[in-house]
């Protein structure tokens, strides 16, 4: 008697571990498969820079273009670029803290500049470092580190990309804007990055 309720203990005791074992295992299968989506789709976007960019040289040297067409090619061929930028960060560049919910790279075909707008939420778990209506339980001097360091990582990103093709423009540290929830944290006009208020 005593040994069947043993048995019988010992075998509730396997089923449990089955169960916590499947669910273990399907996680980590699952995980697997998303760093291969992700992998994957880095892939797709530099192949689709890498071409756009070889299809932009091959349309300068044709003779047949206006300057003016080509002026226009050339503009929509540097927008494209910046949206694929854009679209790529978003998600998925981040600290700590932040991560890039939208990324607007705003360009200006006059003097091939443009405006980086970025706002940003916060990361799962760390909701609580923000109290809403673009107040933080951080300090001024926490703020701005943590500003500097999503604006560090968004160039960097932006950079990697620019390495990648060459239509991209050059990027400017003084036209970068930070915000979240449409509430301005700060930005780079003086040269570097002070939030909103500073002088």
């Amino acid at each position: 008697m005593e040994q069947q309720a043993e048995r019988s203990h010992l075998n509730s005791q396997l089923q449990a571990y089955r169960i916590i074992s499947i669910i273990a295992l399907s996680l980590a299968a699952l995980s697997f498969y998303f760093v291969i989506f992700l992998y994957i789709d880095k892939v797709k976007m530099k192949t689709q820079l890498k071409q756009m960019s070889s299809s932009i040289e091959t349309m300068k040297g044709d003779a047949v273009f206006t300057p003016d067409y080509k002026k226009g090619i050339s503009f929509m061929s540097k927008m494209s670029a910046l949206q694929m930028v854009q679209h790529g960060a978003e998600s998925l560049v981040s600290t700590d803290e932040f991560i890039v919910d939208k990324l607007h790279l705003l360009f200006d075909p006059d003097d091939e500049t443009f405006e980086v707008l970025i706002t940003i939420r916060m990361l799962r778990g760390k909701e609580s470092l923000y109290k809403g209506d673009g107040e933080f339980n951080l300090t001024d001097n926490e703020l701005r580190t943590k500003g500097e360091e999503i604006v560090a990582e968004v160039k960097e990103y932006y950079r990697m990309a620019r390495k990648s093709t060459s239509i991209l423009p050059k990027w400017k540290d003084k036209n970068v804007f930070l915000s979240i929830e449409y509430h301005d944290i700060g930005d780079t006009t003086s040269g570097k990055f002070k939030l909103v208020g500073e002088k």
